[in-house]
């Protein structure tokens, strides 16, 4: 039942006129890869640009956030993920269970700072295709097998709310 109306409130949602009167807003396509380049090939302008980071990208390694959103300007779209700095990328620098904790807090609120310091609309992907074997935090290994107790469905989701919390400015108590 959750499911369904789930879907209707999604239908609705889509129907042209259902932001109080007026047309839906085209949606915005991001690409990860060179703007100029996929224009030539499809004929279509994109003004979102799409970067993978691995963990504490930004703040402790890597370009800092702040040049990193204005080289992916003008809308950028992140993906934050678990791994570490390459050429380590297969390895994990922080599991679901200690972002669940507070263990990543710094980086998160690192992030969100420049978040508001760029002031203007961005996409955060906070680890995107969970159900997907080959991402460091996922629940399950590509045989459907759990992984070790650090990567639980459960520690996934409190990671996925700590960390939406954070980026959207809450409060102590609410991010514990």
């Amino acid at each position: 039942m959750r499911r369904l109306t789930l879907a209707l409130v999604c239908a609705l949602l889509l129907l042209p006129g259902a932001a109080g009167g007026a047309a839906a807003p085209k949606p915005l396509l991001g690409i990860k890869g060179d703007p100029a380049r996929f224009q030539s090939q499809t004929g279509q302008v994109t003004v979102v640009r799409h970067a993978l980071l691995g963990w504490d990208q930004g703040l402790g390694w890597g370009t800092p956030f702040r040049t990193l959103l204005a080289d992916l300007g003008p809308v950028p779209m992140i993906h934050l993920g678990t791994g570490d700095r390459p050429p380590r990328t297969k390895l994990e620098a922080i599991s679901p269970r200690a972002i669940a904790m507070g263990q990543g807090d710094a980086y998160l609120t690192a992030l969100n700072q420049a978040v508001s310091e760029w002031g203007r609309l961005i996409y955060v992907r906070p680890f995107a295709e969970m159900n997907g074997h080959w991402n460091l935090y996922s629940a399950f290994k590509a045989s459907g097998a759990p992984k070790d107790p650090n990567h639980t469905t459960a520690w996934f989701k409190k990671a996925f709310a700590r960390t939406y919390v954070i980026l959207h400015g809450g409060s102590a108590p609410q991010i514990s």
